[in-house]
């Protein structure tokens, strides 16, 4: 579909009669390109992406040759990197990301997505304390924790900013950030709980957990 965006370099927007002819043919995707080098959704992205409520994928290109798709938002095999193998991308495999495809996976309970951009948490944002309590959390005492519960930590200032999930046996599950939105070298990793006890801020336990 053509790009009706004034600035098409920087942003995409598709004609209202596009969108609906998309929906009313059976919408399964949305794909589109980015042209900076940034292989990693936007914040508009995903709001984007919630709205329409498919799998967005983004291509990075020069014009001439063209990345491989990289999928969120969705369920499948193509879309959900190996829980533990995953590389950090900023929006798509990042601390949120792990936990929001880990609930599905292995608990079978569905999170929000949380929309946020790149370096949300030196913003006025406050993205992981506002968002898991009105994605069905609440704050638990730290003799109460179980398996499958989620930590929120203090890392660069005095923002929660970094999120994890406990396994059980005092190890947790996360996914470590990077300096960069996309990082190959950096996976998610599972790791002794008490290296991050000292940073960690809130307990939270879901609602649908199973008692």
């Amino acid at each position: 579909v053509r790009n009706i965006a004034e600035d098409r370099e920087n942003f995409f927007d598709i004609s209202a009669k596009d969108t609906a002819l998309a929906v009313k043919q059976g919408l399964l995707a949305v794909v589109h390109s980015h042209t900076n080098g940034l292989h990693y959704p936007s914040e508009q992205d995903m709001h984007g992406q919630v709205h329409t409520q498919v799998p967005w994928g983004i291509v990075m290109t020069d014009g001439e040759d063209a990345s491989r798709i990289r999928w969120w938002g969705g369920t499948t095999p193509d879309q959900i990197e190996d829980l533990v193998d995953r590389t950090f991308c900023h929006g798509t495999a990042d601390c949120y990301a792990l936990v929001r495809d880990y609930y599905p996976i292995k608990l079978g309970i569905v999170l929000p997505e949380f929309p946020r951009g790149w370096k949300w948490w030196e913003t006025d944002k406050n993205t992981l304390a506002e968002g898991f309590p009105s994605a069905g959390f609440k704050e638990i005492d730290i003799t109460e924790i179980r398996e499958g519960d989620v930590w929120l930590a203090y890392l660069h200032n005095d923002k929660l900013c970094h999120c994890g999930i406990y396994l059980g046996n005092d190890l947790a599950h996360h996914h470590p950030g990077s300096g960069q939105p996309v990082n190959d070298g950096h996976k998610a990793v599972i790791t002794p709980i008490f290296r991050y006890l000292p940073y960690i801020g809130k307990w939270l336990r879901h609602k649908d957990m199973p008692d």
